[in-house]
């Protein structure tokens, strides 16, 4: 599996569970990048914790089955450099 094909099946991954989320990858995801930065933008701030605990727990699981290391970031939806409606 490529860095960008488990990149694009973790955040599926969290889409199923929070969909309500919004989601940015930062990073190179092609050649011989190995580790990619996902930013996940949450308008709950309450769900922050809970968000970014699994997501941590996911970049856990793939890092130990490819070897790349997928670092997410949760944050406040307000840190979206897309502005969203309330």
């Amino acid at each position: 599996m490529t860095l960008g094909a488990a990149t694009k099946t973790m955040i599926y991954e969290l889409r199923q569970l929070f969909p309500e989320a919004e989601f940015l990858i930062q990073g190179e995801t092609y050649g011989p990048a190995e580790d990619v930065i996902v930013k996940i933008f949450v308008q709950d701030k309450g769900r922050i914790t809970e968000i970014d605990r699994k997501a941590h727990e996911l970049s856990l699981e793939y890092e130990l089955e490819t070897g790349y290391f997928i670092m997410p970031m949760t944050l406040p939806i307000t840190c979206s450099p897309v502005k969203f409606e309330a």
